[in-house]
């Protein structure tokens, strides 16, 4: 019996047996066990010194190691003192564990070594059930966490639901068409940064840095220009440090699923890390002879903005494209609208200030508005301010302006105060007098921008055939959600003209 249980007994070592100095060799000598025996008296007197230091006595040097076992019974002889056995009994008592006394002529084997195998079987009953509510505990936190996690995410739904953006357009470059004549890699075609992948290597990389910091960063916008007609490579994108360093996980997409125009690359998740100086790292792969290429925005004055080809400078353009800021995991949606290289390497623009624009007027105001509503021109600004009401929309217009082939028009855009709650956005260029005629003047408007304190950004409008002629220009602005409009100084601060020419034209 003793070889039966004894490999069992030795799997769990810490587990130990306390029993009188005078009981220790025969219980070693009767069963064979190879749990630890404790002797009693020593068992005792940790205890007392255990006590007398949690009373501000000084610590005791002797071992206290007999403390760190598992007792699973104590065994006192009956030739004990009565007070030996009164301690024992009263110390098994306050911890719990069986008390067992017996007589030196009572120890067998067969009878000790059955009472210890039924005190490891109970401690085994109740490891497993305290396991056992450990494991239905730990499941019930985590019902409670993923419950609050729900429940947090409902509430951030309902209040961006409210009108709070859950992504903005952080930076933007329209693509401009003046000429760019480069060598190797870059195409010839004005305002166009081409890569053309060599024979000799599959991909060719691409270094643009932003002139924003990565911090919630989550999609990038480029306008390609040009495809092959077969394409068999991809695109990556990512970004980096200014050392280098990766700041988030590659977005890759074949260049089968690239589109002429504005393509929407996302990350998978925002950047928490602090806000950093970065750069967009551009990877095209393509076959050898196939050529794939970006369409280029203004002129920059600063080298270190000019993006680099496999280390090369590329002229003095920065890369057409936006980039996105917002919630990390937010889905942005695709691009509202694809520009065709023909029309793209087509285009001209024409720049135009607030104060080179006729004055501004106040076309719609919410009719019951208490609130301070403004349309005006801000000279010391040079910026049109279109104050709105709590209540809604506050549109101005800027009658009569001369335009000629003009197929999109565009604002620099910004929340000026910091104390400024959450502003909309948007405008909309129609023919002289039809904003007039129109019952609801805000249906015309073009695409939203809701923007933070303190925030720029660029706001739209794309007309569906180019208008020549007299024209009026809408400014429209909101609260996203607030009942106090106070310090709302939304500023429209540049205007940009594009003028689709005919095929061709310069």
């Amino acid at each position: 019996m003793n070889e039966a249980h004894s490999p069992a007994l030795a799997a769990v070592p810490s587990l130990s047996i306390v029993a009188s100095p005078e009981l220790l060799g025969l219980i070693s000598q009767s069963t064979g066990i190879p749990l630890a025996l404790i002797n009693l008296d020593e068992w005792l007197d940790a205890h007392a010194r255990l006590i007398e230091a949690s009373q501000d006595v000084p610590a005791p040097t002797a071992s206290m190691d007999v403390l760190n076992h598992t007792v699973l019974g104590v065994i006192v002889s009956a030739s004990s003192s009565l007070e030996i056995r009164e301690k024992a009994r009263e110390q098994a008592r306050a911890l719990d564990i069986p008390f067992l006394m017996l007589d030196c002529h009572d120890i067998r084997g067969d009878p000790i070594l059955g009472w210890i195998a039924q005190r490891v079987y109970a401690r085994m009953t109740s490891a497993e059930r305290s396991a056992a509510l450990e494991r239905q505990a730990s499941a019930r936190i985590r019902r409670d966490f993923m419950d609050l996690q729900r429940n947090f995410t409902d509430v951030e739904d309902f209040l961006y639901s409210l009108g709070a953006p859950r992504f903005f357009l952080a930076y933007e470059t329209v693509a401009e068409t003046s000429e760019l004549s480069v060598q190797g890699r870059l195409s010839a075609t004005p305002n166009v940064l081409a890569s053309e992948a060599p024979a000799d290597a599959g991909q060719s990389e691409i270094l643009q840095r932003l002139p924003v910091s990565c911090r919630a960063l989550v999609a990038v916008d480029l306008q390609f220009t040009a495809l092959p007609d077969d394409p068999s490579g991809a695109v990556e994108l990512d970004l980096i440090d200014l050392a280098g360093a990766p700041l988030v996980a590659a977005t890759r997409r074949p260049l089968s699923e690239c589109g002429l125009g504005d393509n929407r690359f996302q990350f998978d998740s925002g950047i928490d890390s602090f806000d950093k100086d970065c750069a967009l790292r551009i990877r095209i792969g393509a076959n050898a002879g196939q050529t794939v290429a970006l369409a280029l925005g203004a002129m920059s004055p600063l080298e270190q903005f000019v993006p680099t080809l496999d280390g090369r400078p590329t002229g003095d353009r920065v890369l057409a494209l936006k980039v996105w800021k917002g919630l990390a995991r937010t889905t942005l949606p695709a691009p509202s609208r694809h520009i065709l290289s023909e029309r793209a390497t087509a285009r001209r623009t024409a720049l135009l200030m607030p104060g080179d624009l006729p004055r501004p007027r106040k076309l719609r105001a919410p009719p019951d508005a208490e609130n301070f509503i403004e349309v005006t021109y801000w000279h010391n600004e040079n910026a049109v301010l279109v104050h709105p009401s709590a209540l809604g929309i506050v549109i101005g217009i800027l009658e009569g302006l001369d335009v000629k082939n003009v197929s999109s028009v565009s604002a620099a855009v910004n929340v000026s105060h910091p104390s400024a709650p959450t502003l909309g956005f948007a405008l909309a260029l129609l023919p002289a007098g039809h904003a007039r005629s129109l019952a609801d003047p805000a249906a015309a408007l073009g695409e939203w921008l809701l923007l933070p304190p303190r925030g720029w950004g660029h706001v739209h409008h794309h007309l569906d055939r180019p208008l020549s002629g007299k024209a009026d220009l809408l400014l429209g602005s909101c609260i996203a959600h607030s009942a106090v409009a106070n310090w709302s100084w939304a500023l429209f601060r540049a205007f940009r003209f594009t003028l689709a020419s005919e095929r061709g034209s310069p």
